[in-house]
């Protein structure tokens, strides 16, 4: 399976967030049936606290600089389409001993999307495949093809 290096990285960080709030409860329970040391109650609650309070802060920042869940969500849906299209028709590079391959950066602000291109492999692949692209996006993207020369 082939995965973006974004969704990678996506994945890594919530396994270790998951992994590090189920740490900071099992304290909590092994101390208060085993243990019973206050200190390490104290301190597994307020860390188990901080977590919490740094991911819902996190959360309302991305749905706030989106303006709303529903824009946010729909991002990420058509972020995550991109990077499937891009994947499906073979425009990635793959590094050497690494589980993931590496995209061309795609910025999405106010409803438009931009795909920089500065390897030339991945241009004509996406050039050779610009209609399949095209039609997998969602209804009311369309595919523009212009680029920025040397000069400007």
């Amino acid at each position: 399976m082939i995965i973006s290096k974004r969704k990678y990285y996506c994945i890594r960080l919530l396994t270790a967030v998951i992994v590090g709030v189920l740490i900071l409860i099992g304290a909590l329970i092994a101390n208060r049936y085993y243990f019973q040391i206050e200190m390490i109650d104290t301190i597994c609650s307020y860390s188990l606290f901080a977590v919490t309070s740094i991911i819902a802060v996190k959360f309302m920042i991305a749905v706030i600089a989106n303006r709303g869940i529903k824009n946010y969500l729909s991002k990420k849906l058509l972020l995550s389409s991109i990077e499937d299209n891009l994947i499906s028709i073979g425009a990635y590079m793959r590094i050497e001993k690494q589980p993931y391959v590496v995209l061309p950066k795609i910025k999405i602000k106010m409803g438009r999307v931009r795909i920089k291109l500065s390897n030339l492999k991945i241009r004509t692949i996406l050039q050779r495949y610009l209609d399949s692209f095209s039609t997998a996006l969602p209804e009311r993207y369309i595919v523009e093809d212009y680029y920025i020369t040397q000069n400007n």
